[in-house]
């Protein structure tokens, strides 16, 4: 190799390390210097909070049916159970009627605070230990939704649920505005950030595992190999709230088989259109579809709102602000009609004669700041912690 190649070689050498050192560097600010997927954690807290509200709500002329004193699922059959699970739950405690209703009641309760946003980093752990409690009484009647969500209140245990969209927030806005604020910067603060970073990225590790599993399950199914799964799904009479609906799906052959071939590739396929940024939108779609299929075609509506609720830490911070300023300039544009639309906002041309068009000051057209970014795309925002 002559002297010339040698020098370009350790020139190019020495770019790629720079390169290096600076994507390394600017991936260590990310994780340690800004909280990734804010909103989106704070709409699967609010899915996850209404999803379980739903289920003991819609259940609840039923709660000693299915959790309590009268369950078939009796003490015995659960001590039983718990055993050989090596599980535990509060339903231990007591075999009374009004200790389960205390502890269902809690749950309700707690579920409404988390939703709500009040003092996650408290309520967050209570929840996570009663929906436990409550899984473990009978788990029979647990279903995929379920075990989904009570994984992910683990992670949520590490992460800042509550940055916005919550009362936890305005909180610290008020404390901001009386400068008795916590600190959102120093080493316990890039910590807790590294910890939430942490947390995001096992939500999404979470669903993509979740896919894969259940193509890989389905896959070796002879129904889903010769394209007629969804066609016996749609035909059994407990999963059909829309009798007509299943019926106008399942006659046409050629539909069905479509999308059932077509469920198993777009689950084989989420985690690798997660790597690039326009196809995971497609993602997020596309689970949106699916689970929200299953929930009026299935009749199982608070499954799919804890699945879709899931993958909303898919959305980048960028299309949250992007639908908050859209959504501001509906209300702007809707805020002029009306006041044209009123009759008090008429104005004379002879008493107000009209401003040249010249004269008129122009106005700077709305920015969507775009700096806080994405899991995937490396940004975040900067949130207080003192819960």
């Amino acid at each position: 190799m002559s002297a010339a190649a040698r020098e370009a070689l350790r020139e190019e050498m020495t770019r790629a390390a720079a390169r290096l050192r600076a994507q390394t560097g600017a991936l260590y600010d990310s994780a340690t210097g800004r909280r990734w997927a804010t909103h989106g954690l704070a709409a699967l807290r609010v899915g996850y909070g209404l999803a379980i509200l739903g289920i003991l709500l819609s259940s609840l002329n039923e709660w000693q049916r299915i959790w309590g004193t009268q369950s078939p699922f009796t003490p015995e059959l659960m001590q039983r159970y718990l055993t050989d699970a090596g599980a535990v739950t509060l339903f231990t405690l007591s075999d009374s009627a009004w200790w389960s209703t205390l502890l269902l009641a809690a749950t309700v309760a707690a579920a409404l605070l988390f939703a709500l946003g009040w003092r996650t980093r408290l309520v967050t752990p209570v929840l996570f230990v009663l929906v436990v409690s409550w899984h473990e009484r009978n788990p029979l009647v647990v279903d995929g939704g379920d075990n989904v969500l009570r994984l992910v209140l683990v992670y949520l245990l590490l992460a800042d649920c509550s940055a916005v969209w919550s009362l936890d927030a305005r909180r610290r806005r008020l404390q901001g505005r009386a400068g008795t604020s916590a600190p959102t910067d120093g080493s316990l603060w890039r910590a807790c950030t590294v910890l939430h970073n942490t947390a995001i990225v096992a939500v999404i590790v979470q669903i993509c595992y979740v896919y894969l599993a259940s193509a890989m399950f389905k896959v070796q199914g002879s129904m889903w190999q010769n394209g007629t799964a969804l066609y016996y799904t749609l035909r059994v009479a407990e999963f059909s709230p829309w009798p007509g609906l299943s019926e106008l799906l399942y006659t046409h052959a050629s539909l069905i088989t479509a999308l059932t071939y077509g469920t198993v590739f777009f689950q084989i396929a989420f985690p690798f259109l997660l790597l690039n940024r326009t196809t995971r939108g497609l993602a997020v779609l596309g689970g949106i579809g699916l689970h929200g299929g299953i929930a009026v075609l299935m009749g199982l509506p608070f499954f799919s709102l804890a699945m879709i609720a899931t993958e909303m830490v898919l959305v980048s911070e960028r299309r949250w602000h992007a639908l908050a300023h859209l959504a501001g300039r509906l209300r702007q544009r809707q805020g002029p009609e009306a006041s044209l639309r009123s009759p008090r906002s008429a104005v004379s041309p002879q008493r107000h004669p009209a401003i040249p068009a010249a004269k008129l000051p122009s106005r700077p057209r709305g920015v969507v700041s775009a700096d806080q970014g994405v899991p995937l795309d490396g940004g975040g925002v900067r949130t207080r912690t003192g819960d």
